[in-house]
């Protein structure tokens, strides 16, 4: 490994950890949600249509105001708690199948859920990156994540396909309800003190009197 190497930190090994897990394990979830419409709700073709829909929306709507909010917030602390709200939400589909109350709108809830936490997430790590890296360790890490959620993206579908075809969907969405659990364990291993945000409560005032 070269000197700069950015991986030999160990922070930056949890976090890409995280995050590769967490992506892989979306995989799961892009193939099961489909399959479950189809083989337990019989879903029609422009139901199923809109399960993208509904995660997508998020990314359409909050993505300014997610990123302005956490201008005023520590990422770790956000990143964590939204790998849990996406844990909770997708326990939601077993559960659901157990109790026999799945359906479209449960999918449809939970993938809205999903949508929004993962935004959060992406624009909290897209922010805490450059608190542990500077200069060209950051060009570096950024590259290699790059190729991280390139190779998750090739190995996840056929992965994907293995789990959802030999447990069925609903068991298949409780293990990538574990990979964001465990993502969420990696993060809070992560020994780096982030700076608070700087909150500049004079600005509004000073051009007012302008």
């Amino acid at each position: 490994l070269a000197v700069d190497d950015p991986f030999r930190d160990p922070n930056v090994r949890l976090l890409f950890g995280a995050q590769g897990i967490s992506t892989l394990g979306s995989q799961i979830s892009h193939i099961a949600f489909p399959l479950i419409a189809v083989d337990v709700i019989s879903a029609s073709n422009g139901a199923i249509a809109l399960l993208e829909a509904a995660f997508v929306l998020p990314f359409v709507f909050f993505s300014l105001p997610v990123g302005a909010l956490l201008d005023r917030r520590t990422r770790r602390p956000v990143m964590v708690a939204m790998d849990l709200v996406r844990t909770a939400a997708l326990l939601l589909i077993p559960l659901s199948y157990a109790i026999g109350a799945l359906s479209m709108p449960v999918l449809y809830l939970t993938l809205f859920i999903i949508g929004t936490a993962t935004l959060i997430f992406d624009v909290a790590a897209q922010s805490y990156l450059p608190e542990l890296l500077r200069g060209p360790r950051l060009a570096t890490a950024n590259s290699r994540l790059m190729v991280i959620d390139s190779g998750a993206s090739v190995v996840g579908p056929p992965i994907a396909g293995v789990i959802v075809g030999r447990l069925g969907g609903p068991i298949a969405i409780m293990i990538d309800s574990l990979s964001f659990l465990w993502s969420a364990l990696l993060l809070r291993k992560l020994r780096h003190t982030e700076a608070p945000p700087v909150i500049d409560i004079a600005a509004p005032t000073s051009r007012l009197r302008d």
